[in-house]
This record gives C-alpha cells, sequence and structure tokens, in this order.
C-alpha cells in the first residue's frame, strides 16, 4: 500500500523541541552551531548569554534560540520552509533592549539599513515606526553629507546628524543629548569596525556590528574591510583562547 502526503502525519512540536534542547539548553551545542555557522573558533561555552524570549507572543511551537556572543546578538530558528515572520522576531529583539532600560538606537545607514546610496525602503520606515511605538527614539549618524541623509530621515521619520565625523565621540554624545537620554541608555547599530563600532565603544555606548547588507561599496570601505576581517580574526581568536575578555576587549 502507498502512503500519500495525507497519510503521513509529522510531529512539528516534536522536531521544535528538540531543536531547543540540543541548542537552547547546552551551551557546548550552541556554541559549536555559532562557529559552524560564522566560521569562528570559540571554545568557552561561558562567553555565550542566552537572550531566548519567553512568551512574548502567542506560538504554538517554540522553536527558536537566541543567544549573544561579545555583544553580538544571533537568532536562530529551525524552519522546514520559508519564514516570513522572522524580521518581526527580530523586531521582539528590540523591544527586549527596552525592557531592560535602552530608550535610544542610533544607527548609520547605508549598509547598515539599506545597501550603500539607497534610498529608504517602506520596510525600513515600517521598522521605526515599530520601534518609536515600543517607546525608543531613534537617531541617524552619518558621515555622509545632508543631501544623503536628509532625505532619508524624513522617509523613516528620525532625527538625524549628518557629516557625523565617527569616530569621534562628539557627535555619539550629541545624539544622546537629541534623544533625551544618558549614553547608557542608548544602543548603536552600524556595520564598520573602525567607523561605526570603535566610535561607539569610545563612547561608552552598547553596540551592535551588523553584516554589511551589500557587498558592493565604494573603493575606501573595501580596504577597511580587509582590515577589519584581519582584525575581527585575532580578536575572535585570542577571545576564544582566553588570551583576552570581553570586559577587557
Amino acid at each position: 500500500m502507498t502512503k500519500t502526503n495525507d497519510d503521513i502525519h509529522v510531529n512539528k512540536k516534536y522536531k521544535d523541541t528538540v531543536f531547543r534542547k540540543l541548542f537552547g539548553e547546552n551551551k557546548g551545542n550552541a556554541l559549536s552551531l555559532y562557529n559552524a555557522v560564522n566560521h569562528t573558533s570559540y571554545t568557552d561555552p561561558d562567553d555565550l548569554e542566552y537572550t531566548t524570549l519567553e512568551d512574548v507572543i502567542y506560538m504554538k511551537y517554540k522553536n527558536d534560540v537566541s543567544f549573544l556572543i561579545d555583544k553580538t546578538l544571533s537568532l536562530y530558528e529551525h524552519q522546514s520552509s520559508y519564514n516570513p515572520n522572522m524580521p518581526l522576531r527580530g523586531f521582539l529583539y528590540y523591544a527586549d533592549l527596552y525592557r531592560k532600560g535602552y530608550r535610544g538606537v542610533i544607527f548609520d545607514i547605508d549598509n547598515t539599513l539599506v545597501p550603500h546610496g539607497a534610498p529608504a525602503t517602506k520596510e525600513a520606515a515600517a521598522f521605526f515606526a515599530s520601534l518609536r511605538e515600543t517607546g525608543f527614539s531613534t537617531c541617524l549618524l552619518s558621515n555622509n553629507q545632508k543631501p544623503r541623509v536628509a532625505p532619508f530621515a524624513d522617509a523613516v521619520g528620525s532625527i538625524y546628524i549628518e557629516n557625523a565625523h565617527k569616530p569621534s565621540v562628539k557627535n555619539y554624545q550629541e545624539a544622546c543629548r537629541r534623544m533625551g537620554i544618558k549614553e547608557e541608555q542608548a544602543v548603536f547599530v552600524g556595520d564598520q569596525l573602525f567607523t561605526d563600532v570603535y566610535g561607539a565603544k569610545r563612547t561608552g555606548l552598547y553596540n551592535i556590528l551588523t553584516e554589511p547588507i551589500n557587498p558592493k561599496e565604494e573603493i575606501q570601505i573595501v580596504l577597511k574591510r580587509y582590515l577589519e576581517h584581519i582584525v575581527l580574526f585575532f580578536y575572535e581568536r585570542d577571545l576564544a583562547r582566553g588570551r583576552i575578555t570581553k570586559k577587557n576587549s
């Protein structure tokens, strides 16, 4: 007797439970998953901090795992098909930052929110609207000039600082002042190590280094990317070997 698809019943909850058991309750397994996906070589499970959200929205099955490694947020979810709700799930983690006391998010623009030189998308505008509804203030901090930054800011409904001279700390501090928050209440999100993240670290801001959206970039940025890869390689190697810690890095 040949079985049809209607005769086959898959216990999705069981599979989701296995995924959580493997990676959501065992830091060693989660660290192996992170290393495999990101081509890193961390060895100390204590470098990993679980941040998986519980009972934020109603879901029949819980099949996601989230954790931080060196202030990099990773979200993994078991899916057997295309999952269109991942942007929403990503937003929920910003909501969790709000719960922890953060009140403002400072964004770079090019290759952080959109490809370099691209206009604001409707998805970006909706994302900023969701942040405002959550209670976040936002500020765009860009080294580009006003003709590039102002139209983007208008489209997403955010204040902005153009020609910011990152990594100088001055305008990171100014962004916090304009949002009416303390520096310890701010999160910075950007894609460049030597400008975005370096400036945020100098200012003492919680910062998130993102992957560039598009590999097509200006030549001066491409050259900096090579240096970034070298720095990140040795940083991750020394962190994995215990030569440095997250507190002194």
